[in-house]
């Protein structure tokens, strides 16, 4: 038995890593600098389930490997 794996990475899951590193990475590090916390691990949970809806309702679902790799 041989397994056919898929390409996680396409355009769709790099728009999304970048978007999120363009969004989150400055909250992240303003909550950080005026709370002492931070939101990354909440953050992870949020944009998975943000794109993965967006692309739902755009009528392209992400594929489980490219939820995987954002």
């Amino acid at each position: 038995m041989s397994r056919e794996f898929k390409v996680g990475l396409t355009w769709r899951a790099l728009f999304a890593i970048i978007t999120a590193a363009l969004l989150f990475i400055p909250i992240n590090l303003y909550l950080n600098l005026v709370t002492g916390g931070t939101i990354a691990i909440a953050a992870l949970y949020v944009i998975a389930i943000l794109f993965s809806e967006l692309s739902r309702i755009a009528g392209s679902p992400l594929t489980m490997n490219e939820i995987f790799v954002i």
